[in-house]
This record gives C-alpha cells, structure tokens and sequence, in this order.
C-alpha cells in the first residue's frame, strides 16, 4: 500500500470502536496501517489511553497524498458535514469491512461503508456511499441503505428493506419485508416497523414501564 496511512477521522465512542476493527483489517492487509486521528474537540483517544496520535482540528487539516480516512461517526449529518469539509483537500474514503462480516459477492457497498464485525450483507443489496453498519446487524436479500445512513448494532432488515439517506436506526430495530423508511427519518432503539415511514420522521418503540412490586 505504499506510503498511504489510515486516519480516523471523529473522538468519540464509535472512534474508540473503530479503532479496534480498523486494527484487525490492517492486520488482515485490507486498510493501510493506522496513523492517528482527527477531532476537532482536541486529543481526546491519548487521554483514555489510546494510542493513536492526535493530527488535529478537521477544520484545519491538510491531507497529504496517500492520506485514506475512515468517518467514525455515528449521526448521519455529522458524517455528511465532515466529508464535505474533507473532501474538497484530496484524500481517499475506503471501505472497512471487518474479517468477521459475510458480505456476499453480489451486494453492491459503495466507498466509505463500513461494515462492523457480525455484520452482513445478503445478496443483490445495495449498500451507497458512507454507510455504516454496526455490529451484528444485517441485510436481507435485495435490501438497499442509501448514503450517510447509520445501522446501530443489530439491527435486522429484511428481504427488500428500502431506507433511503441521512437516516439513523437505533440498536435492535427490526424490519419486515419491503417496508420503506424515507430521507432523513429516525428509527428508535428497539422498533419493530411494520409499515413504511416517511421522510423526516421520528417513530420509537414503546418505551419501558416500572411495574409495581409484587406483594
């Protein structure tokens, strides 16, 4: 691979993940060896004992050639803004798809998606620019996530699943069959959605009840 390094790019918790399984890939001779990371809120990975150097602000970053840049970031617009701002300076999006995924030979990922480990993808999926798909969540035959769009961990989409872009699942939401999730819409942690939503809608889950003490 050369002089290309690998930069994660985001401080936060899905950072501190990705650091973890973008090592197993660069053990397994799929991504550049890792270089450091980028946040604007400051070297925050050192300080918990990480080591993976801070490069600086995104904001004023400079990539240099055979920079390669994985967006550990979990909000859908959150990943869009900073691709943007990094984009325009040069620079590469590779895909990491863990050794532990089955991704099958006929599912379509576009650059920048990130398949976490556990993850799947069945066949004839459709999988667009800066997906990511957290751990122990998978598609269904024929299923397509468009971009920006984030999968929390094990979430289930079913055969023919349509979610469209900038659309953020929470942790084990579950889909049926053929059901449409528009632009923009948010699926609540634990969600069985039975019926397609529309674009920039919220729909959750009943949420949990306290039960009085037995007598």
């Amino acid at each position: 691979m050369g002089s290309e390094r690998l930069i994660l790019v985001g401080g936060g918790g899905f950072c501190r993940e990705l650091f973890f399984w973008a090592a197993d890939c660069v053990a397994a001779g799929t991504l550049p060896p890792m270089a450091g990371h980028l946040d604007d809120g400051g070297d925050q990975l050192s300080r918990l004992g990480y080591d993976l150097p801070w490069l600086g602000a995104i904001e004023s970053f400079i990539p240099r050639a055979g920079d390669a840049f994985l967006l550990a970031i979990g909000s859908p617009q959150g990943k869009r803004i900073v691709h943007a701002k990094l984009s325009v300076r040069g620079g590469s999006f590779p895909r990491l798809i863990h050794p532990k995924t089955r991704v099958v030979a006929t599912a379509n990922v576009a650059e920048g998606v990130i398949f976490c480990p556990g993850s799947a993808a069945g066949p004839d999926t459709m999988i667009e620019r800066f997906v990511t798909i957290n751990t122990d969540s998978g598609l269904g035959h024929d299923a397509r996530v468009g971009e920006f769009s984030t999968l929390s961990s094990r979430v289930d989409l079913t055969g023919g699943v349509s979610v469209g872009r900038d659309v953020m699942i929470g942790s084990g939401a579950m889909f049926v069959p053929k059901v449409k999730i528009g632009d923009g819409a948010t699926i609540g942690i634990g969600s069985v959605v039975y019926r397609s939503v529309a674009a920039g809608r919220t729909t959750y889950a009943a949420p949990a009840k306290t039960l009085k003490p037995a007598r």
